[in-house]
């Protein structure tokens, strides 16, 4: 057995020093918290914006334009007249997150909403488009599309004011809407022709028939605009993704709307010859007169 001289035993004794005094440099139990209270961040409520909903209470109103008198009907709030024959009924979301009663007469290009003053924009044979182009937390835009050169004309100089976005062809129903899901609306065009259907930053869908109504709108409540046609000889409505559903009868106008303030469009359609409402899921209501325009 080796017994270590004296100088080994210094050495050993420095070493076990050396180890005592970092021993001693680090504390035994770091003050470390268990659980650290980390923020999270709390996500915005995603925007929404209910169509024709003229009191604001998430749901859309049924209406009708009187074209004769130039007198809107909005069930539960009476008559207000504002218009003249020929014109378009042009509700939209200026500033306050309802439905205000609008219209635009072609034959001068003039845009009427009531509690503001008459701006033109547009000429003769537009056709209105307004829409939430640069979001839904944003009043909407005011918009024409020129049916004789596809050009749509947008009041906003973020969008180009001056200078017209080509997107479309003679003969095109313009139909924005937020395909994609964000916030902003699409322009788009539905060509009858051929039943495709060209959004703005996406490929063309065929979907639909010569003779078909678009009646595109967020049916399923996922946040996307759906393509839709109503097929008058039927009565059907195809919703793309979606069997086939038969409701209303030929003559019948489509009129859809967030009726039930779900978030998601329903199928509906008004009757000019009863001035009838049938909204499906809903109890059929009585508003409105042969030769009036429903707002939907």
């Amino acid at each position: 057995m080796t017994v270590p001289g004296p100088g080994r035993r210094r050495r050993a004794a420095v070493v076990v020093a050396a180890a005592v005094a970092v021993a001693l440099a680090v504390p035994v139990s770091a003050a470390v918290p268990v659980s650290a209270a980390v923020p999270v961040p709390v996500q915005a409520a995603t925007p929404h914006f209910t169509p024709n909903d003229f009191n604001g209470d998430g749901r859309s109103d049924i209406a009708v334009f009187r074209p004769a008198t130039g007198t809107w009907y909005i069930h539960g709030f009476g008559r207000t007249r504002w218009g003249v024959g020929g014109d378009i009924p042009a509700s939209g979301d200026h500033g306050d997150g309802r439905a205000e009663i609008a219209v635009f007469r072609p034959s001068t290009g003039t845009w009427w909403v009531r509690g503001s003053s008459p701006f033109r924009w547009g000429q003769p044979g537009d056709l209105p488009v307004q829409a939430h182009y640069r979001g839904l937390r944003e009043p909407t835009v005011v918009a024409v599309f020129r049916p004789s050169t596809g050009a749509w004309w947008f009041d906003d100089y973020r969008l180009g004011q001056s200078n017209p976005l080509q997107y479309g062809r003679h003969g095109d129903v313009p139909v924005p809407g937020r395909y994609d899901g964000s916030s902003d609306d699409n322009p788009a065009v539905w060509r009858p022709s051929t039943g495709t259907w060209y959004v703005l930053g996406s490929a063309p869908i065929r979907y639909g028939q010569s003779g078909d109504i678009p009646v595109p709108g967020d049916y399923n409540g996922d946040g996307r605009t759906d393509l839709a046609v109503w097929r008058p000889s039927t009565g059907q409505w195809w919703i793309r993704g979606r069997a086939p559903v038969t409701f209303g009868v030929a003559g019948d106008k489509p009129a859809r709307g967030d009726y039930n303030g779900d978030h998601r469009a329903d199928i509906a359609v008004w009757r000019p010859s009863t001035g009838t409402w049938y909204v499906r899921g809903v109890s059929k209501i009585r508003w409105g007169t042969n030769g009036d325009v429903p707002i939907g």
